[in-house]
C-alpha cells in the first residue's frame, strides 16, 4: 500500500516534549530505510 499523499506540519511537534520529538524522528527514520529493502508495489 503507498501513500498518495504525505503531509508534514512542524507546527505540530514544535511543543512536543525533547525525549518525545527525538523518538518520533528516529521512528520516522527507521520507516524511510525499511522502504529500501520493501518490495515494490505489486
Amino acid at each position: 500500500m503507498l501513500p498518495a499523499a504525505v503531509v508534514y506540519d512542524a507546527e505540530l511537534v514544535r511543543d512536543l516534549f525533547t525525549d518525545l520529538t527525538v523518538a518520533s524522528g528516529l521512528n520516522a527514520l527507521a520507516h524511510s530505510i525499511d522502504g529500501l529493502w520493501a518490495p515494490g508495489p505489486t
